[in-house]
């Protein structure tokens, strides 16, 4: 087994912990402080600016309803996150267990996750960022 065999399950080990500790943190400052327009927790700056919802809007209230049990409303407020960051997660830690890597398979993956990306971006926006299906839910003044 040479070097790069051996780190291999450390950088895994090291960016899973990250990601626990990452993921437990956002938890717990969600459940202690509701992400609503009067709180301090950070607005999309994309959408303050424009008014069109970027990929990444609704993220926070989606985490936050699928705490919550309610797996519609989450999907509803950022479907891609939802279903598309359990896959990249699935992606990353299948990639990892490869003995042999492909750059070209791990570009492809990267190229289709930016279509994925602008479809959605998209489709949040039309007919409008308001009449959208795609649009988070909007949140109470």
């Amino acid at each position: 087994m040479n070097e790069h065999q051996k780190s291999k399950p450390l950088l895994l080990i090291a960016i899973v912990a990250t990601l626990v500790v990452g993921a437990a943190t956002g938890i717990v400052l969600l459940q202690m402080i509701q992400p609503e327009n009067r709180s301090w927790f950070p607005k999309c700056q994309f959408y303050q600016a424009t008014g069109i919802h970027c990929p990444g809007c609704g993220a926070t209230r989606a985490v936050l309803a699928l705490l919550h049990g309610d797996v519609l409303l989450s999907l509803r407020n950022n479907a891609l996150l939802i279903l598309g960051g359990p896959l990249l997660v699935i992606y990353i830690v299948r990639q990892n267990r490869r003995p042999n890597f492909d750059p070209r398979s791990t570009l492809r993956v990267v190229l289709i996750m930016v279509a994925v990306f602008l479809l959605f971006f998209v489709a949040r926006n039309i007919p409008s960022p308001q009449s959208s299906p795609f649009a988070p839910v909007p949140v109470a003044e």
